[in-house]
C-alpha cells in the first residue's frame, strides 16, 4: 500500500514536469523495480492527475471493509416481522 503511494506521487510528479506516460514508466521501473506498478495503472493515473486530480489517495466505491453489528441487528428486526418480504434476510448469530 505504501510503496503504491509512494509511486502516485512520483507520477503526479512526473505529470506536473510535463512528463508523458510513456516517459513516466521507466523512471518508476527504474525506481520501484519490482514493487512497480503495472503500465495500465500507471497510465490510468497519470491520465487522472494530467486531468486535473489533486489527490493521491485511492478513492474505492464499494462495500466497506468493515460492517456495523447494531446495524445488521437493526435490519433484521425491521425486514424480521414483514411477512410480505420474500427477499433472503440476514440472520444475526
Amino acid at each position: 500500500m505504501q510503496r503504491s503511494l509512494e509511486q502516485r506521487m512520483a507520477i503526479k510528479f512526473c505529470v506536473k514536469l510535463e512528463k508523458s506516460a510513456a516517459e513516466t514508466i521507466p523512471m518508476l521501473k527504474k525506481a520501484f523495480g519490482v514493487d512497480c506498478l503495472s503500465d495500465r495503472q500507471i497510465f490510468r493515473w497519470h491520465k487522472a492527475f494530467a486531468k486535473g486530480r489533486e489527490d493521491v489517495n485511492e478513492n474505492r466505491a464499494g462495500r466497506p471493509s468493515t460492517s456495523n453489528f447494531d446495524d445488521n441487528v437493526k435490519l433484521h428486526m425491521t425486514i424480521g416481522g414483514d411477512s410480505n418480504f420474500n427477499m433472503f434476510t440476514p440472520r444475526c448469530l
